[in-house]
């Protein structure tokens, strides 16, 4: 027995650390079985137990922390127990089986001894939202402990806005879906969350509101030095900030509303940092609570917003990493809706001088703007460009269709009278009348991709010029594109009167186009519509 134990290579290893990395499973399983429970505790040169090295295959970890359950929480040379090292390695299979074999009395008694949240942290930024929420019930203290990178778990809840309503982007039926209370037949409204995945948002919704509450009611418990020195909320309230995370700034401001002053390393208030990372809703939020303490409200709003001389209208102009893009949306888009930041910005400034006001670097608000969106600028050109030439192409097919088909009718022209064969058949009138529609909305069209073509391109031009210009063709075209099939289906059924077994499948499948342009484009119309014709995005009677 006293060899199993021997260190017997260079890098301080047992038999059984060498037989874990060679991945000779049947041999680990015979070592354990004669090993005495307390030598599995034995560290290699390194630091590592061989069940530290298992964490790739679950036999054997189950072989080893059967015997000794001491293994689960005894910590590598970088202070991590295994299952911490599973997390922060991406191995989730382990994961899964270490959470369900550690026992959270000993997980909660190792982290009140090390006084770290390191594991609550990965659990939640690995989504194990409930076995994060039961360990922080059991010990509540651990709420205030940084992990291993100075950070409290509300801050890692923080990072991951997918587990809270506003990180969510729905689609309008799915919103309404998850919205739905009590009026349908429970089976029904399960099954519906079931099939969409509502159910599993709700959940995960669900726990994180928990925890949010859970961690925000330490803060009532705390002084003041306590909150400013060793919790570290102000990092957790910026970085939701930064994610948007309604929520949580919500909760933190209800517990400290002080917090609303706080600034991080830069000196940026969280209004200030709202606005360069282009969050509407918590600017919303911070505007309420700052009505709030109307004595401090003009000097916080309007006073310096950064350690570097810029004004709130400068972060309104300014392009950083921490702004919000416009996710799976065109440079277009991102640049009216910079555009639409710095006016909304720019009105609601009662001081006049701020337009005008130099940064550190002697530069305006509206110079800031134009060199930090050049590229922005040139790439939202060539996206217009590119889809109204596109788009002009079938518009101009399509005149070109339709003006033919004016002068060659279904049926031909009598050679006597020269009126068109069937020009009193009852289908008729409706035929010229669709080609005609068809013909004028699809010169229409031209017209206005014609504009955006040969537009100038400035900066004020994505506001409001060049959407609109968009929206007015695309409704066009899309109106042409319909017109057409009508004519070409009355068309048939001039022709072929009486024979509707032949039409009517034709005229079904002519449909066809319709639906295409419907599917490729009338999202972006959608889109454009609403981003242009939306109201103000700053509510100032939104409630807390």
């Amino acid at each position: 027995m006293a060899t199993l134990n021997a260190k017997v290579n260079d890098r301080g290893q047992t038999p059984l650390h060498i037989a874990v990395a060679k991945g000779h499973v049947h041999i680990v399983e015979n070592l354990v079985v004669l090993m005495p429970k307390k030598d599995l505790e034995i560290l290699d040169d390194s630091g590592m137990t061989a069940m530290a090295l298992a964490l790739g295959d679950i036999r054997m970890l189950e072989f080893m922390h059967k015997k000794n359950q001491k293994l689960l929480t005894i910590r590598d040379p970088t202070n991590r127990i295994p299952l911490l090292v599973a997390l922060e390695a991406g191995n989730i299979k382990a994961a899964d089986h270490l959470c369900k074999v550690t026992p959270k009395e000993d997980l909660i008694r190792d982290a009140k001894d090390h006084s770290d949240s390191s594991l609550i942290t990965a659990l939640i930024l690995w989504n194990k939202l409930d076995l994060a929420l039961d360990l922080l019930r059991c010990g509540r203290d651990i709420t205030t402990f940084p992990d291993r990178n100075g950070h409290i778990p509300l801050y890692a809840l923080a990072c991951r806005p997918s587990a809270f309503p506003s990180g969510w982007q729905l689609v309008f039926w799915k919103k309404w879906i998850y919205a739905l209370r009590g009026w349908l037949p429970y089976r029904l409204m399960s099954n519906l969350h079931k099939l969409l995945g509502v159910r599993h948002m709700k959940k995960l919704h669900a726990i994180s509101r928990q925890l949010l509450e859970l961690t925000c009611k330490q803060m009532d418990s705390m002084n003041e030095f306590d909150l400013q020195a060793g919790t570290r909320f102000s990092d957790a309230i910026f970085q939701a900030t930064r994610e948007g995370v309604v929520e949580i700034v919500r909760e933190i401001l209800k517990a400290e509303p002080s917090l609303v002053e706080k600034k991080d390393e830069k000196s940026r208030t969280i209004f200030s940092f709202a606005v360069l990372c282009r969050q509407a809703r918590i600017w919303n939020l911070l505007n309420h609570e700052l009505s709030i303490m109307s004595s401090r409200k003009d000097q916080l709003l309007f006073g310096p917003a950064d350690g570097s001389g810029n004004t709130i209208l400068h972060m309104a102009a300014t392009v950083d990493t921490s702004t919000q893009l416009l996710h799976n949306k065109s440079a277009a888009f991102q640049m009216q809706r910079e555009l639409q930041w710095f006016k909304e910005i720019e009105a609601i400034s009662t001081f006049p001088w701020m337009s005008e006001a130099r940064n550190f670097e002697n530069m305006r608000p509206k110079e800031i703007f134009t060199r930090d969106h050049k590229e922005m600028l040139k790439e939202g050109e060539k996206w217009m460009k590119d889809t109204a030439t596109s788009c002009m192409v079938v518009g101009t097919l399509i005149v070109t269709i339709m003006f033919a088909v004016a002068f060659a009718v279904p049926g031909g022209n009598n050679q006597e009278t020269g009126f068109p064969m069937f020009s009193k058949h009852k289908l008729f009138k409706l035929f010229i009348i669709a080609d005609a529609l068809s013909l004028f909305s699809s010169t229409t069209s031209v017209v206005m991709f014609l504009g955006i073509l040969t537009s100038h391109y400035a900066e004020e031009d994505f506001l409001k010029s060049l959407p609109q210009k968009m929206i007015i063709g695309l409704l066009a075209l899309f109106f042409s594109i319909t017109t057409m099939m009508m004519a070409f289906c009355v068309a048939l059924l001039i022709m072929f009167f009486g024979k509707s077994q032949m039409v009517i499948p034709i005229m079904y499948f002519s449909s066809l186009p319709i639906h295409l342009f419907v599917f490729m484009q009338f999202p972006l119309l959608v889109d454009m519509i609403k981003s242009t014709y939306q109201p103000s995005m700053f509510d100032r009677k939104m409630k807390i």
